[in-house]
């Protein structure tokens, strides 16, 4: 145990030591994970005050706590929150140390056994950024017993279905070949050593950051492409492109969960197609509220400054999360 310990400490250390996007977290918050023999961190803050709520966050893949640190600290206004490792992500230990395909069934029951291990049978609030939206989802489509305890589900950059991504049929096969083809056990571990370097990922980044990226200088351009080739060095190189190929195929349409999905977008945000995204959202929840958010912060500055991210709360979503639980 101690030696787990230390081992995610110097993680968190790592992290800590690029720039001011990656938050700092007091040890006193992270408990060391243990599921289904993948060892990894679970951030856990504590409700305030009166506050009941109970908050499952989810981050996004590549991913960390250290990443996703402030966004906890934002929605702990609301409740308690729990934020686990992913496996294969943020330094924890992947799928295929325990003979298993990083899938999203498996990620699904991941969470499920996360669930069931932190709330028993306490309702719960459950916020998915990007691919962990994606897990939760089909966490509640094969675990009903988990939905039935869920009073708010929370998108922020999620989707439900491949046809949602604004990506031409050429490309998006291309893609698929290729990250299936170098997510083997022999070609991950070439591709993170020729393709994957830290110097390599950092000079891609610099260049390949979108029109996000515009209104940033050149040395926050070069601390944030640290920051995104370091997030995907902590990640398993054969998980995080396993990943790439399951959400090129993604399918969540095929269980409709009976809950509305709140979900937070970007205005002018080019990654989906906004009238698929909302009819596949649709089809999986039983109603859809979207809510335009305006911020012109690429997600990992938006993530780290809580200026930028109380704009991820609109009013109408404040209401929600204050709202006295049922029983």
């Amino acid at each position: 145990m101690l030696l787990i310990l230390q081992r995610y400490r110097n993680l968190s250390l790592e992290f800590k030591e690029m720039n001011e996007y990656i938050s700092n977290i007091p040890v006193k918050f992270i408990v060391p994970l243990n599921v289904n023999g993948m060892s990894g961190r679970m951030l856990r803050l504590p409700a305030k005050g009166t506050k009941s709520r109970d908050i499952l966050l989810v981050y996004d893949m590549p991913g960390s706590l250290e990443q996703i640190h402030q966004v906890a600290i934002l929605l702990n206004k609301y409740g308690s929150v729990t934020v686990p490792d992913l496996p294969g992500v943020g330094g924890m230990d992947s799928f295929y140390k325990i003979g298993q395909k990083p899938t999203i069934n498996n990620f699904a029951d991941y969470l499920a056994a996360i669930v069931k291990l932190r709330y028993k049978r306490r309702r719960l609030t459950v916020v998915g950024w990007g691919f962990g939206f994606v897990a939760l989802t089909r966490m509640l489509q094969n675990h009903p017993e988990i939905a039935s305890r869920v009073d708010l589900v929370v998108s922020v950059e999620g989707f439900t279905h491949h046809e949602d991504l604004v990506m031409s049929k050429s490309h998006k096969a291309l893609l698929a070949m290729l990250t299936e083809i170098f997510s083997t056990r022999v070609t991950a571990p070439l591709i993170r050593q020729l393709a994957f370097r830290p110097k390599i990922l950092k000079k891609y980044y610099q260049k390949n950051l979108g029109h996000d990226f515009n209104n940033l200088n050149v040395v926050e351009k070069s601390s944030l492409a640290e920051v995104e080739a370091k997030q995907l060095r902590a990640a398993s190189t054969r998980t995080y492109l396993y990943s790439v190929l399951q959400q090129l195929k993604l399918d969540n349409c095929r269980v409709q969960i009976d809950l509305p999905v709140w979900h937070i977008s970007r205005a002018g945000g080019k990654k989906f197609n906004r009238h698929a995204h909302e009819q596949h959202m649709r089809v999986t929840y039983n109603d859809f509220i979207r809510l335009s958010v305006k911020s012109s912060q690429p997600s990992t500055v938006l993530m780290s400054n809580q200026k930028e991210l109380t704009k991820l709360l609109p009013v109408k979503l404040r209401t929600q999360l204050n709202k006295k639980l049922r029983a």
